[in-house]
């Protein structure tokens, strides 16, 4: 089993944008987090992202912002050419007074989203975001932090965003906590979708007696066990039926559930549309030209 690891990001030659071309990322396909803010182009690649709690595909000139401390890993399809771009720097870059200031408005509100993942889609002008990683890749000094901040300017004027994460990872505050969670969440994304999961087993990966797990597990995510491995199953479900040709009542089963009124129920409870009204709106949207 493996668990969330806390990934330390090394001082490259003392600078504090860390900037690269990763040719071959498999590094990213372990669940991990780090302090530092990511950024991350996707070019000529394929595949799907786990980030905080939800699962997302991604394509070539898809860009995605992810906070601190926020547990992500990318998992790139066999059959495409692996490359991505990847910036990594400190919320700490921009402290002080500089980020309070009026003008920093937009870029404040980028960073403070971040902690649920964001993603932008292929609308993004994606030759010249490419022009700023390779700017940082290659300059020093005020050309590098010029770099940085049109990148994030353009990010931060862009409106097509997508939120990933249900919510944010700012209330852990210390390493033993991010620890923990991310060893039961890594745990859970491992086994939700089988039947023999359980709370009993799931606080026995947090140490935990099952009362004190519940009780930690809704301090740190204001949620309880079962909304958690619920929202995980019918993201899966929603996958599902969006890519296979499965009926409801098999995405029913390979997402979890072992009853299906209970999974209609609990589908629309989460996505306000029964599995039938999700799956017509999805052969509306192929049909539609728009």
């Amino acid at each position: 089993m493996k668990y969330a690891e806390a990934v330390l990001v090394p001082e490259t030659q003392g600078n504090s944008i860390h900037c690269r071309l990763d040719r071959d990322p498999r590094f990213e396909e372990l669940l991990h987090y780090h302090d530092e803010i990511e950024i991350v182009l996707i070019d000529d690649s394929k595949g799907e992202a786990f980030i905080g709690d939800r699962f997302v595909d991604f394509s070539c000139g898809q860009v995605f912002v992810i906070g601190s401390g926020v547990p992500h890993r990318f998992i790139f399809k066999e059959s495409s050419d692996s490359k991505a771009f990847v910036l990594q720097f400190h919320p700490s870059y921009f402290g002080g007074h500089f980020i309070e200031n009026k003008e920093m408005a937009d870029l404040k509100h980028l960073l403070k989203r971040s902690v649920h993942g964001l993603k932008f889609s292929n609308n993004v002008d994606k030759p010249q975001l490419e022009a700023y990683f390779r700017s940082m890749i290659d300059e020093k000094g005020m050309p590098k932090v010029l770099a940085l901040l049109g990148l994030l300017n353009q990010l931060s004027s862009s409106e097509d965003v997508e939120q990933i994460s249900s919510y944010g990872y700012e209330k852990i505050s210390n390493s033993t906590a991010k620890d923990r969670l991310n060893k039961v969440y890594d745990y859970m994304l491992e086994n939700y979708d089988k039947d023999e999961i359980s709370l009993e087993k799931v606080a026995a990966v947090a140490n935990m007696s099952v009362y004190s797990f519940c009780r930690y597990i809704k301090k740190t995510t204001n949620k309880t066990y079962g909304t958690i491995i619920n929202e995980l199953r019918i993201g899966k479900a929603c996958k599902l039926l969006a890519e296979t040709d499965l009926n409801i009542a098999e995405v029913c089963y390979q997402s979890g559930f072992n009853n299906l009124s209970n999974f209609s129920r609990i589908f629309k409870k989460l996505t306000h549309k029964t599995p039938k009204e999700y799956v017509n709106h999805l052969k509306l949207k192929k049909s539609s030209p728009f």
